[in-house]
């Protein structure tokens, strides 16, 4: 009976594993990232107000997936990635064409793309394992935020506050870039020189002296002992 069990075994760890990482974070991250292509066919074909409801959509399940992995434990090796692939892919997509409509300032758009490419070059000089997970700081976050604002300003053509929300987004983007520059090349570590303990001195040899020197007065040597001649 042992071939009988041996397929359902395996057919049964080949689900679990499909199960955790098809957990429903990763499904809401793969969604936003299938969204990506269709926000931008309605934003060449100048859909703006279907675009603004998907992309406030993916912000909402932006939300959602975060809360679901930190809640019921579903944080997966996939989602660390898929998760920031589908943020960075809308960012760019969105920012890229509205930059080309004129709608969004150069600096605002060159900002967050300078930051990723040089985050990902920081990220591979640095040797990093492609196998490892990323893990977003507060400032990333916050980043993050101010850039959907921004650009759901720029979809709804709320132009007295796309100029303040960009300026705000710039240096959340860089204070970013900095954190993050931070936490991958941390600061030497420096000792003081009271807390560097000190050496001991080694102990003193002893002095050897040559056999054909005569003794020194008052110390024993193993020969007989003569007495001392008169002064």
């Amino acid at each position: 009976m042992s071939w009988v069990r041996g397929p359902s075994r395996g057919r049964r760890s080949v689900s679990r594993r499909r199960t955790r990482w098809l957990n429903p974070p990763n499904v809401l991250s793969l969604g936003r990232l299938l969204l990506v292509p269709w926000v931008a066919v309605l934003l060449v074909r100048g859909d703006d107000g279907l675009a603004l409801r998907l992309v406030f959509l993916a912000g909402l399940t932006d939300l959602l997936d975060g809360w679901l992995a930190r809640r019921f434990g579903w944080r997966t090796r996939l989602g660390s990635w898929l998760d920031p692939l589908a943020d960075k892919s809308m960012t760019w997509v969105v920012g890229l064409l509205l930059l080309r409509q004129g709608r969004l300032p150069t600096l605002f758009v060159g900002s967050f793309i300078l930051r990723d490419l040089g985050l990902v070059i920081w990220w591979l000089r640095r040797g990093h394992r492609p196998e490892a997970q990323v893990v977003p700081s507060r400032a990333g976050k916050l980043a993050a935020v101010a850039a959907g604002i921004t650009l759901l300003a720029a979809l709804g053509h709320v132009d007295r506050a796309v100029g303040p929300l960009a300026w705000f987004s710039i240096g959340c983007i860089v204070w970013s870039g900095v954190r993050y520059s931070r936490r991958w090349n941390p600061p030497p570590l420096t000792i003081s020189a009271e807390t560097t303990p000190r050496a001991t001195p080694p102990p003193p040899s002893p002095v050897s002296r040559s056999p054909h020197l005569p003794p020194l007065r008052g110390h024993a040597t193993n020969g007989p002992r003569t007495p001392a001649g008169p002064r």
